[in-house]
């Protein structure tokens, strides 16, 4: 544990894993692009329905036991959302902030490139006091109540910053409002 509610994870994904996971970034095509912003250098992807069904379940299967892990801390189920790849370029920085989906519970992500700046990684602002992960391959964090924790990103990315993002929310149905 970082903080309470903020939770460093590390070695998430099996090697066959990352690598596919790795290697989606060089066929997005089969992915639906969410948002694509060129003044903050990123791009969000959401899994294609072509892919839904075999790559999003060997990604639950594999966060499974976060997802356990995360029931356990806030008492009660949980339901994924569609797993998502972050490709922030250099120059890019999260201002710090709170999400604002009204049914979202817990945010996963887990770092998927190398970087020389390992001060990229995710903050959380809690009981005034900045609290950070380390941007490093195959680690990330398990935030919980991201709606209620302020947070985001210090330092700007310097090479490349790739990501999968897999939120959680409390209801059975998912919100349109992200």
């Amino acid at each position: 544990m970082i903080a309470p509610g903020f939770y460093q994870i590390t070695n998430v994904f099996a090697p066959e894993l990352l690598s596919l996971l790795t290697t989606q970034f060089d066929d997005v095509d089969s992915w639906e692009t969410l948002t694509t912003t060129s003044k903050n250098n990123s791009v969000r992807y959401q899994l294609g329905l072509q892919l839904h069904s075999e790559l999003s379940q060997k990604i639950h299967q594999a966060l499974l036991p976060i997802q356990t892990f995360a029931e356990n801390v806030v008492a009660h189920e949980l339901y994924q959302n569609s797993p998502q790849l972050w490709e922030d370029t250099v120059g890019y920085i999260n201002e710090p902030h709170c999400d604002v989906s009204p049914n979202l519970v817990v945010n996963v992500q887990v770092y998927l490139s190398p970087s020389s700046a390992h001060n990229t990684g995710t903050c959380c602002l809690i009981d005034g006091t900045w609290h950070c992960v380390p941007y490093e391959l195959n680690s990330g964090y398990i935030m919980i109540h991201p709606t209620q924790v302020e947070h985001g990103m210090q330092h700007p990315v310097v090479d490349q910053r790739r990501s999968l993002y897999q939120s959680y929310r409390g209801t059975l149905v998912a919100s349109d409002i992200w």
